[in-house]
């Protein structure tokens, strides 16, 4: 194979899989919307017991995968919904969080969450497979740990639709940043999350495009010491709660 076309499908096959993972979910064929009564419409996929309607590149049910797929994971309390978009594969909602506490990456302040799902022209509450439709949405007060990939070109963060890929910490609107922190430093999946991070698995996508934000191998020798000392932190309080 010409050595500059077998480039060019490499690059392309990189450019589709970071797609993957942005969008959380990928379309091997038509878009089967699958009507409930009521206000509810669970998107399903239509494909073959060999080629899965929708899958993810890696298995984001391990952390370590999950941490690798990410470039930037942290707890952030939801202050309140702040748009939404129709796409080609459905819509999109947008919301203001209030960043807490840094897993992966250096948040502050509050930035924008995005994530793949929402309400459509319809009024239907549209949700992703394998998501649970009661508490699918954002809920304003509600404090969450998100794993998410940045879109530079929206400036926003958008929450992976794996269902692995966030965790209710508190729906208590009342608590501040230090009953937070007490919540969050018991917290197994947080524990577990901290831990995955100094292992994660990188996606080759990612690698191959040099899109490994925020990676484990990317940090100064003194933050990659921190974030082991975390890891180790972390293991160990895992260990002691089993």
């Amino acid at each position: 194979m010409n050595k500059d076309i077998k480039d060019i499908i490499i690059l392309l096959t990189a450019l589709l899989l970071s797609a993957i993972v942005i969008a959380g979910i990928y379309y091997r064929a038509k878009r089967i919307p699958e009507e409930t009564p009521g206000t509810l419409k669970r998107y399903q996929l239509q494909g073959t017991p060999d080629h899965p309607a929708m899958f993810y590149p890696t298995d984001l049910t391990k952390d370590i995968n999950l941490l690798g797929s990410s470039h930037d994971v942290f707890i952030g309390k939801v202050i309140s919904q702040t748009g939404d978009k129709e796409t080609q594969i459905g819509p999109r909602t947008q919301y203001s969080v209030e960043v807490i506490d840094n897993i992966k990456g250096k948040l502050k302040d509050i930035v924008t969450i995005d994530m793949l799902g929402g309400y459509d022209k319809d009024g239907k509450l549209v949700v992703i497979e394998e998501n649970d439709s009661t508490d699918f949405l954002l809920k304003p007060g509600s404090t969450y740990l998100f794993a998410t990939r940045y879109n530079e070109e929206e400036d926003w963060y958008t929450l992976i639709s794996h269902p692995n890929a966030r965790k209710i910490i508190s729906t208590d609107n009342t608590k501040n940043e230090a009953a937070l922190m007490a919540l969050i430093d018991q917290d197994e999946k947080v524990k577990s999350f901290e831990s995955a991070y100094a292992h994660e698995v990188l996606l080759d996508a990612d690698i191959a495009h040099g899109n490994t934000r925020n990676s484990f191998q990317s940090l100064a020798p003194a933050e990659k010491a921190a974030a082991q000392s975390r890891a180790d932190a972390a293991r160990a309080l895992l260990e002691a709660m089993q």
